[in-house]
């Protein structure tokens, strides 16, 4: 056999070997990041208004669902502009229930534009309050330093969860992990 044919033989293995190992990646399920070891034990004690100008309480979520998640993120943020419209869709998939309530924090971002980066969005689900936090006050007491970010709480205002960054809140666990936790309560 000549080099040439070898050359050609070793060049076909490893390209059928890169193809392979991409199409594998490809089916694998991602988990999400977590911070397992999470320093922040119990439910700050909040209060914002949404973007009408109704007063909302982390503590009065915490009377109207078994889970409740505090995302913070920002009309400014790329990262949290990519994650928004599959976070949009995952809430969505909550609606039918009241036992999730998702409280969105846009943190040092005003009302006006807020309202203005949702225009994009249609309807907004029905499980979702929307506040904008212009100084940055709510995302200190959670002691969170970048967006987006997302804490889950149960209905005692224990902290269950806390995602770090953004993330694919279309794949299967994060809806298994959520119906798991209202089913069992």
């Amino acid at each position: 056999m000549d080099t040439t044919k070898r050359f050609l033989i070793i060049f076909l293995v490893l390209g059928i070997t890169v193809i392979y190992a991409v199409y594998k990646q490809s089916s694998v399920e991602v988990l999400p990041q977590t911070d397992s070891a999470m320093v922040l034990k119990k439910l700050p004690d909040y209060k914002l208004t949404d973007l009408e100008g109704k007063p909302v309480s982390s503590y009065g979520f915490l009377k109207k669902s078994k889970l409740l998640a505090v995302h913070f993120w920002g009309t400014w943020c790329a990262p949290c502009e990519a994650e928004f419209p599959e976070f949009l869709k995952f809430i969505e998939s909550f609606s039918d229930t009241s036992d999730v309530t998702f409280h969105l924090i846009a943190t040092q971002d005003t009302v006006v534009d807020v309202k203005k980066f949702l225009k994009r969005f249609k309807k907004l689900p029905p499980n979702i309050v929307l506040s904008a936090d212009k100084e940055g006050i709510v995302q200190k007491h959670f002691n969170t330093i970048k967006v987006p970010e997302t804490y889950l709480f149960n209905k005692e205002g224990k902290a269950l969860r806390k995602f770090v960054g953004p993330q694919e809140w279309g794949i299967k666990y994060f809806k298994d992990y959520f119906r798991s936790l209202t089913s069992s309560r």
